[in-house]
């Protein structure tokens, strides 16, 4: 409560805002949780009244619990039906309050290493004397210290608790699953998928809420870095070095002795796909900056750099030339298969789409054609609105870590006038490598759940365009269903690749500081490059939502998954 206080009185207003973003997300997930609990314990409640008035108990099948009583429950079935309903209001106070709890102490810690996060890269923003700046440091070190000893309490208080809470949800969500198989009635139907339900809210709020635990942990290392740390005296930069290093250990609740609890255990998916990203996260501004970027570049004197970005705008045309002609010539193909069939073949099905019109579609036949086709060629268009913008964007990324990696493999190949020269141009590049990892950060918290829904999608059109090839009755279907499969697989291929080169790019930061001549450096040069090093370790990625990196890997499992899914339906059939 002394903390919570604190951050509500703070004048800091991104503080304040990260706190307060932490109450609203408890609250929908409080809420979500009793209202779904109150409606199974209410629907077990109405599917019982039902048999009891109905008179559909099975015999020796007791009301909502089998429960003994010290006298005969037939003659006393009010007393009995009373007692069970209090049974359930009890057991639905002592669930919430065993699952909120816990739900609350985790909250907690993610709002107070966003205040952290906050924090550390404003604490050199105002000019204060160097032992005003070690104060606050070792004050954030001290505050991160107690966040650590303090989830190491509550996983040692928690973890057997969770286990067994990890395996009774296991077996709940099977005896739920079975229930709805073998329900003789229309009302235990709706309970056991309601019951079901639950089930798989309290296991993804758990699983979502720890695994935000294990992500803001490691997010301080990003933090620190963040900040100005560049200009601080040694001293702080081997307390801020110290941090960094912890912090790359993230911390975890964990199921039992086990793994550690996240969205992964839990098998998850909460897609959330939403347009507004791109304006959330300021995607339409990112375009400025990568023209402000691109004159700079085009206006360098440097040969080397204007041969890299030239690179990548090759890859980067023949990347999106390759999305838009598969696009464009799958959609022609799609049309002059309808046309034949309608008009050469004389099918009288629907033509390319199912519509609905306020007119008589057979008087107006060539009103529907053309509007039929109008549709497609939109969808065309869109396709590529969509696919190219994220391209851009990765690719630009790359080239700028490419970039980055020449100027400090050949940092010191440069003649400088001074020492302070040369240590103000190694600044300057951290500062550089600082904002590419800004740049991916809001990029990826941009397009993550687009991924993740374009992920999914591009498996299920995947399975189904392999069981249309497999199960074509016509011969004119086949060049189609063909054209239609390669589409998604290059469409996703680019994407993965783009998405991929990120990652493999990221990481190459540590060689290019390696490969550079940095043994002939003084120490405070070499411990600037020491921390590039640290931080470039972790890479960069663009993510299947909340799940894994999108990467050649990620892409394998979608190809994988739509054989295995074809295979199945298609022997099965």
């Amino acid at each position: 409560m002394k903390e919570e206080e604190t951050a509500l009185n703070s004048p800091d207003k991104d503080i304040k805002g990260a706190y307060l973003s932490q109450v609203t997300y408890y609250k929908f997930m409080s809420i979500s949780q009793a209202l779904a609990v109150f409606l199974s314990a209410g629907m077990f409640v109405a599917a019982n009244m039902f048999k009891y008035l109905t008179h559909s108990f099975l015999e020796g099948e007791g009301f909502m619990y089998d429960i003994w009583f010290p006298f005969d429950e037939i003659n006393h079935d009010g007393v009995v039906i009373l007692a069970n309903i209090i049974m359930v209001t009890l057991g639905y106070f002592l669930n919430i309050a065993s699952r909120l709890t816990p739900q609350t102490l985790i909250i907690f810690i993610n709002a107070q290493l966003q205040i952290l996060q906050i924090r550390i890269r404003k604490v050199f923003t105002n000019n204060d004397e160097e032992k005003i700046r070690l104060f606050n440091v070792k004050k954030l070190v001290e505050k991160h210290q107690k966040i650590i000893r303090f989830v190491t309490s509550l996983n040692n208080s928690i973890k057997n608790v969770i286990f067994m809470e990890f395996v009774l949800n296991s077996v709940n969500v099977a005896a739920a699953l079975l229930r709805i198989i073998t329900a003789k009635n229309i009302v235990e139907i709706a309970f056991s998928c309601l019951h079901l339900t639950v089930v798989l809210i309290q296991m993804v709020a758990l699983a979502w809420s720890t695994n935000e635990l294990n992500i803001q942990s490691v997010k301080i290392a990003s933090a620190v870095y963040e900040s100005n740390w560049i200009d601080q005296s040694e001293e702080i930069k081997k307390i801020l070095y110290i941090m960094l290093m912890r912090a790359q250990k993230p911390l975890a609740l964990t199921i039992g002795p086990f793994r550690p609890i996240n969205v992964e255990a839990a098998a998850i998916v909460k897609i959330n796909y939403k347009v507004c990203l791109y304006l959330k996260n300021k995607i339409p501004e990112m375009f400025f900056t990568v023209i402000e970027r691109e004159e700079k570049i085009l206006e360098t004197e440097e040969n080397d750099v204007k041969l890299i970005y030239n690179k990548q705008i090759q890859y980067y045309k023949l990347a999106t030339f390759c999305q838009c002609f598969c696009s464009g010539f799958g959609i022609s193909w799609f049309i002059l298969v309808n046309l034949i069939r309608k008009y050469i073949q004389g099918y009288q099905e629907h033509f390319m789409y199912e519509l609905w019109f306020p007119f008589n579609k057979e008087k107006n036949d060539n009103l529907v054609t053309a509007y039929n086709i109008f549709i497609a060629i939109y969808g065309f268009l869109f396709n590529c609105a969509v696919q190219t913008p994220l391209q851009t964007l990765m690719v630009f990324s790359t080239s700028q870590l490419r970039i980055l990696q020449l100027k400090l493999r050949n940092a010191f190949a440069r003649k400088f006038i001074s020492e302070q020269e040369k240590i103000d141009y190694v600044k300057g590049l951290i500062k550089d490598h600082q904002f590419l990892i800004q740049f991916t950060k809001t990029l990826n918290d941009a397009v993550k759940y687009i991924i993740l829904l374009e992920f999914a999608l591009e498996s299920i059109n995947g399975a189904g365009a392999l069981l249309q090839v497999v199960s074509v009755r016509s011969r004119i279907e086949i060049p189609y269903s063909l054209l239609y499969l390669t589409l998604l697989v290059i469409n996703l291929s680019v994407i993965t690749w783009s998405a991929n080169e990120i990652i493999v790019q990221s990481c190459e930061v540590v060689n290019s500081v390696y490969e550079s001549n940095w043994m002939d450096q003084s120490e405070s040069i070499k411990k600037l490059l020491y921390i590039v090093m640290m931080r470039a370790q972790k890479p960069l990625s663009i993510d299947v939502g909340p799940f894994r990196p999108m990467d050649t890997q990620a892409a394998l499992m979608g190809f994988y998954s739509r054989l295995h899914c074809d295979t199945t339906i298609h022997v099965q059939s």
